[in-house]
């Protein structure tokens, strides 16, 4: 694989890290204060890289687990992807829960055929 190919696909998944993490800052998702201000960190570095090992630790235990919630869908319980992440909050109260990206599409689909 070329650098330059290498290099894009970093970039995109930066962004999509990036993305995720302002949707839980936006949508007050992360409660520990600690948290929050690694979080506010990250995002306007957008990078990880100037954080302290303490502050790495804080984030793998109380931001991590937030960027792959399940989805709410009552039959579903499916990851939903760091990608998708924004999406499931910005329709989370049209839906009443956050649902992963096929169940989104599924109730979209519903709801244009009534």
């Amino acid at each position: 694989m070329s650098f330059t190919k290498r290099f894009m696909e970093q970039e995109e998944e930066t962004e999509i890290f990036i993305n995720a993490l302002s949707a839980l800052i936006k949508n007050e998702q992360i409660q520990h204060d600690v948290s929050l201000g690694i979080s506010k960190r990250i995002v306007a570095d957008r990078s990880i890289e100037q954080l302290s090992q303490k502050q790495i630790d804080v984030f793998e235990k109380h931001i991590d687990p937030l960027l792959t919630p399940k989805c709410e869908k009552h039959d579903c319980n499916a990851e939903i992807s760091t990608r998708d992440l924004p999406s499931a909050y910005l329709n989370e109260f049209e839906f009443g829960g956050l649902y992963c990206d096929d169940c989104q599409y599924e109730e979209m689909r519903i709801n244009n055929l009534k």
